[in-house]
């Protein structure tokens, strides 16, 4: 199930006012913000992201907010994937980020970006990019 987009603005704010923990399950957009293209760069994007990431993932609106988050990422030093977790964990919900541990280098980017959370500023320019 989803709760993004606009059609479940609702849900959100359900979420947000009883705390009810959510679990991000595809905390990077099956790839989309891995860091692996660049949001200039829609063939690459197509070369990495599998068909159902492609058809769910890959937009205008999405390819706008992945600019977003490669200049806060230019900005502090992070790596996109970082970004946006740190855009995950600093949501008003109670989410929580199913995240990939594939080494330890991941590991250490993972604990990195959840121990600086995202100013509320930086969190509100990602969340209204439409």
């Amino acid at each position: 199930m989803t709760i993004a987009g606009p059609e479940n603005e609702e849900a959100r704010a359900w979420y947000t006012a009883n705390q009810m923990p959510v679990i991000a399950y595809s905390s990077l957009g099956r790839g989309f913000f891995s860091g692996r293209f660049r949001s200039d760069d829609e063939a690459a994007a197509r070369r990495v992201l599998d068909p159902v990431a492609q058809k769910g993932y890959l937009s205008e609106d999405n390819l706008r907010r992945l600019a977003a988050v490669e200049q806060l990422a230019r900005e502090s030093g992070l790596k996109v994937p970082q970004v946006a977790t740190q855009f995950i964990l600093s949501s008003p919900m109670n989410v929580f980020a199913a995240a990939s541990m594939g080494g330890l280098d991941r590991i250490i980017e993972n604990v990195e970006a959840a121990a600086s959370p995202m100013s509320a500023e930086d969190w509100q320019k990602l969340n209204s990019i439409q």
